[in-house]
């Protein structure tokens, strides 16, 4: 049995935001604008947000988000671009502050909130076919295309009733919230890695605790007994005793063209430009404006694109499998994994970030040289306090892994589940009976 088909339009209507004026916006302040750009995938980005004035808020009420709200962006790109692709939906949650919405973004509201649920109307909008559906009837160019609230209007969507439909987005709901979740802890890892390595190499506080007679924080004595308990003078100023300032060369075998068969760090070149990774191949660990932004290109290829990102965002390829690079990124094979690693935590530093921008020269295009690049120096530790770092590092990144096989799971979970629940060919009590008879085997 499935469920019989109406249209959105049975259910909610569409909101258009506010044409603010240019000279609305502000760099900073309390009541933030969410644009087009905002609008990402099943979340709101406010990293890159505009802000206006208490007084302009006061006046644009009517179009404050709140907790539930559905918003849509109504002018993007077509499936050739799918991270600014139009059509993409998100939810405000309860944690999230209160903005007000700009121009071509949409939001649903609903007719009657006792004939369905708004968050079914949420995954209603983020199913793949209904996409397909938006951007299929979408006028415009090639570069940007548009729907409006009729063509939103006329997404089909389940005839089903208030009960249904919560059960439905509850379950939905579930496994999203693990996701979400599962994200939040992997940042607070890989917060929690880098902040080890700022405070062991480079604010060495382990070693000013022990100048001090005191037991370092947070690690055992052996661990302890890697660092030494006074500073030496270096062209860095005080330095731990035994340690060694060197160039970034010296701890590289060569610059590559082409990487695989051992770790390589590989970082923009220039003000321009992208890293283009393979998804299986290339771990998400690049860092610029937008990650979204990047896509997989087999075989294995770091190209060129001309979407924008910061000079110096940084990503290690971890695998073995060859690959070719473009010229305009610095590519460095580590003479051993725990320099790559070391490498990549210190680009991943403010100062280092700073001294990089510095460094590079250009009007249009800044572009960083391989020659300038290797001259940097660093505070380079003993082997056994680095791989003492790594040791813990290790332990750190297999929670990360771990959780990441997880979000992919319940990711494939809910994209082969949910058109079966919105279509009505698989209902919860289904779903419930399967799990029953997995407790009882198990």
């Amino acid at each position: 049995m499935t469920f019989k088909v109406t249209t959105l339009d049975k259910f909610a209507t569409v909101q258009g935001g506010y044409a603010f004026k240019s000279g609305d916006f502000l760099p900073s302040g309390k009541w933030p604008v969410l644009k087009i750009k905002n609008i990402r995938t099943e979340s709101v980005d406010y990293s890159d947000v505009v802000f206006v004035s208490e007084q302009i808020a006061t006046a644009t009420t009517k179009w404050k988000t709140k907790k539930g709200d559905v918003l849509i962006s109504m002018t993007g790109s077509g499936p050739s671009a799918p991270a600014s692709l139009v059509g993409r939906v998100a939810k405000i949650r309860s944690d999230e502050p209160v903005a007000l919405i700009n121009q071509r973004v949409g939001r649903l509201v609903m007719r009657d909130s006792l004939n369905i649920s708004q968050s079914f109307i949420y995954y209603l909008l983020s199913l793949k076919e209904t996409q397909n559906f938006l951007v299929s009837n979408s006028t415009g160019s090639a570069n940007q295309v548009n729907i409006d609230a009729k063509t939103i209007g006329s997404v089909p969507c389940p005839d089903i009733d208030l009960q249904i439909s919560t059960n439905i987005a509850n379950f939905l709901e579930v496994l999203d919230d693990r996701i979400i979740l599962l994200r939040q802890t992997n940042t607070t890892l890989e917060v929690i890695a880098q902040t080890l390595f700022k405070s062991w190499f480079i604010d060495f506080d382990p070693v000013r605790a022990k100048q001090k007679k005191r037991q370092p924080e947070g690690i055992d004595e052996v661990t302890a007994s890697f660092f030494p308990d006074c500073f030496e003078q270096s062209e860095f100023g005080e330095i731990p005793k035994g340690w060694h300032v060197k160039k970034i060369s010296s701890i590289v075998s060569e610059s590559k063209t082409r990487i695989g068969n051992n770790l390589a760090t590989v970082l923009s070149a220039i003000q321009t430009g992208n890293l283009v990774r393979s998804s299986d191949y290339f771990n998400k660990r690049i860092y610029s404006k937008n990650i979204s932004k990047y896509k997989a290109v087999p075989p294995f290829f770091f190209a060129y694109n001309p979407a924008r990102i910061n000079i110096g965002s940084i990503g290690i390829n971890e695998s073995t499998e060859l690959g070719a690079v473009s010229p305009v990124y610095v590519v460095v094979a580590p003479i051993s994994n725990y320099f790559g690693y070391y490498l990549w935590h210190h680009l991943r530093t403010g100062y280092m970030k700073e001294m990089i921008k510095n460094m590079a020269s250009g009007s249009v295009r800044q572009i960083l040289s391989y020659d300038d690049f290797s001259n940097i120096n660093l505070v380079i530790p003993d082997e056994n306090t680095l791989k003492a770092f790594f040791n813990i590092r290790s332990e750190i990144y297999e929670n990360i892994k771990s959780n990441r096989v997880m979000i992919k799971t319940l990711i494939n979970i809910k994209e082969i589940l949910f058109p079966k629940l919105i279509s009505g060919h698989l209902r919860l009590p289904d779903i419930e009976e399967i799990n029953n008879q997995t407790k009882v085997t198990a």
